[in-house]
């Protein structure tokens, strides 16, 4: 593999976006940050029916694979030097790539589902609001808090990050407070046209069972909807994938992640 340039960009755009919600982050971050963003890395490898994409975004790395060759055998050595918390792309592809690693990473899978609008039309927005600046560290503390979606995160760079999507335009953050209280968040991870990835939602456990994820979920989701985005979510939890569902989301496929053993 090579490390892409911006003379090659458009030819890595071309191949993601024949299937872009394989791994739509990294076809976010190519088409947010190209290659010019210190916090970004492309690595790339063209064969005759397709692409092998090896992309950094801070300390995570996700991989795309269109072609029906193997992996590159150098992808181990781009991994092994930068030894990232977590390596993310679709399920076979993952399961490909952790046969290139050593057992310090470990597989764990979910699904990644659509959302075409709400089943309820039940909104009440005065009790949604968007986060501000000043709320994103404790939000990161709050997400960091969670073994499921905050165990690979770090709170100084989970809180650098969300700020860096609020600036760019390429993420939101919806929350909910009692008084000064944060006690519920809902974010989009990611944006472009047409394109919207929801995560981040977490919600105090004393203050679960009032329906806060499905007024989170309808607040946020109707209005990226009536923005003209596809709305995608991911999820490894068999009770939340329920609970999507009955909001109105679907399944379109399964990823997998390889998370660094923290002990390492």
């Amino acid at each position: 593999m090579r490390i892409a340039t911006n003379k090659e960009l458009p030819v890595i755009l071309n191949q993601i976006s024949k299937d872009k919600l394989q791994n739509v982050y990294l076809y976010i971050d190519v088409l947010v940050y190209g290659v010019d963003d210190a916090n970004i890395d492309i690595w790339f490898e063209l064969f005759d029916d397709g692409i092998v994409i090896l992309l950094r975004y801070y300390d995570s790395f996700q991989v795309f694979k269109s072609t029906s060759a193997a992996l590159p055998e150098n992808i181990s050595a781009v991994i092994e030097k930068y030894k990232p918390k977590m390596i993310s792309a679709r399920l076979d592809v993952a399961k490909e790539l952790s046969l290139y690693l050593d057992a310090n990473y470990q597989l764990t899978s979910g699904y990644v589902l659509k959302y075409d609008g709400a089943t309820e039309q039940d909104i009440k927005q005065s009790e949604v609001s968007y986060a501000s600046k000043s709320d994103f560290e404790e939000i990161a503390k709050l997400i960091c808090s969670d073994d499921e979606i905050g165990a690979h995160y770090s709170v100084d760079v989970l809180q650098e990050q969300l700020i860096s999507r609020m600036e760019s335009k390429t993420g939101r953050n919806v929350v909910i407070k009692d008084k000064s209280k944060l006690v519920a968040h809902f974010a989009t991870y990611a944006e472009v046209s047409g394109l919207a990835v929801l995560g981040g939602l977490i919600i105090l456990p004393e203050y679960r069972g009032k329906g806060y994820a499905r007024l989170l979920m309808s607040y946020l989701s109707e209005i990226l909807i009536k923005e003209k985005r596809e709305v995608i979510l991911f999820c490894n939890n068999e009770h939340i994938l329920k609970m999507w569902i009955k909001l109105g989301a679907s399944i379109y496929n399964n990823y997998g992640k390889l998370t660094l053993n923290n002990n390492i």
